[in-house]
């Protein structure tokens, strides 16, 4: 750009400037601090070029390692205990407190395991031929012995036997805390008349 401004400036100045000057065909030709001088302005900053095309994607990171295994779970079920009757049992009357009718099952539970479980009994008392009321239901007693007591607790179930066999089913479940237990079903015969099981079935889990 240099050059080519001399050089109009030479063609403008007539052929007198020519006959005593060199024509500039090259900055080389001038001296390094005219030069300088002659240095134009710094452009505007042009536009911004169009944005590129996409990558390809990379290639698949390796498989991290396996974890390692985590600890068991406790079990559901811990254990399960059967009972049944194959004879009879009496349920004397005027008693106010709970007998079991028919065999039990001895489980032993920790803290905040539960027990469930169900059973059914035939029963019948020979001497009610209109019927007498009773409690009934799924019992526990501590297996060192001591008091029987009905899972329901106040909710017991009472019914009526009478001279011909019915059969009774109770069914429960709760959390007694720590120990060993002895469960069946359970009779509380406050009235005068006795009352006989026949064979009856039952059972009892353990579960966390």
């Amino acid at each position: 750009m240099v050059v080519a401004c001399l050089a109009l400036f030479v063609a403008s100045t007539g052929t007198s400037i020519a006959a005593s000057h060199y024509l500039i065909t090259s900055t080389k030709q001038i001296k390094p601090s005219v030069l300088h001088k002659l240095k134009g302005a710094k452009g505007a900053k042009g536009n911004t070029g169009a944005k590129g095309d996409t990558g390809a994607g990379g290639a698949t990171g390796a498989a991290g390692a396996t974890g390692a295994a985590g600890a068991q779970g406790s079990s559901g079920i811990v254990t399960t205990g059967v009972f049944n009757s194959s004879s009879d049992t009496t349920a004397p009357g005027n008693v106010s407190a709970y007998v079991f009718v028919g065999n039990t099952a001895t489980v032993t539970t920790t803290v905040g395991q539960r027990l469930t479980g169900a059973a059914e009994v035939p029963l019948v008392s020979a001497l009610s031929a209109s019927g007498q009321s009773f409690d009934y239901g799924l019992c526990y007693q501590p297996n060192g012995g001591g008091t029987i007591s009905n899972f329901a607790g106040s909710n017991y179930s009472t019914s009526y036997v009478y001279q011909d066999e019915r059969t009774f089913a109770a069914s429960a479940s709760e959390v007694f805390g720590a120990g060993t237990w002895n469960v069946g079903f359970c009779v509380r015969n406050e009235n005068s008349n006795s009352i006989t099981s026949d064979w009856g079935n039952g059972w009892v889990q353990v579960t966390n």
